[in-house]
């Protein structure tokens, strides 16, 4: 994250998690796995 901020231009690295956390591959895998618990039960 804190790459993607300096890239971006952002001094401080947690507007950049702020906005674009929500993307973040962790962040969507644990969408998964619920949608994985609904699906199998």
């Amino acid at each position: 994250m804190a790459m993607i901020a300096q890239y971006l231009g952002h001094e401080d690295d947690r507007i950049t998690q702020r906005v674009y956390a929500k993307f973040a591959p962790d962040h969507m895998q644990e969408a998964g796995a619920a949608l994985e618990f609904i699906k199998a039960t």
